[in-house]
């Protein structure tokens, strides 16, 4: 059960979203009645707090939510809104091939002193392999 803290928080958060106004998650948690002191180091924690989120949710704002949401957008939407929605879809479910990165470690042989590429035009090793066809 949320906390009257907790209820004033999630409401502010809706208010906040339906205003599309982004607000930091210090100003919403001291706007809510929380001390400056608790909502500098703590504002992220006391949003997760399961009677925020618990509240968030009887509010309206939960993934099942979300996901009827973009279920519309989907289905009735603009095509660019619902591009956006296709790909939030994607996201979610995870079907986005990950990335993928090479990573090339190149070691370069050290032969008395110089490196091979300082060895251009040693024949050393092309006269014993001459030698060793000829045998």
């Amino acid at each position: 059960m949320a906390t009257l803290l907790q209820k004033k928080l999630a409401q502010a958060i809706v208010e906040s979203a339906k205003k599309g106004k982004r607000t930091n998650k210090k100003d919403l948690v001291i706007s809510s009645g929380y001390s400056l002191r608790t909502a500098e180091g703590h504002a992220p924690e006391i949003i997760n707090q399961k009677g925020v989120q618990e509240e968030l949710g009887n509010l309206g704002f939960d993934s099942e939510s979300a996901k009827k949401v973009v279920k519309n957008i989907l289905t009735k939407g603009k095509e660019e809104n619902r591009l956006k929605a296709a790909d939030m879809i994607f996201k979610v479910g995870g079907d986005y091939a990950a990335e993928k990165h090479i990573n090339l470690n190149i070691h370069v042989p050290i032969y008395g002193g110089n490196s091979v590429n300082g060895l251009q035009g040693h024949d050393g090793d092309k006269e014993n392999l001459s030698a060793e066809k000829k045998d």
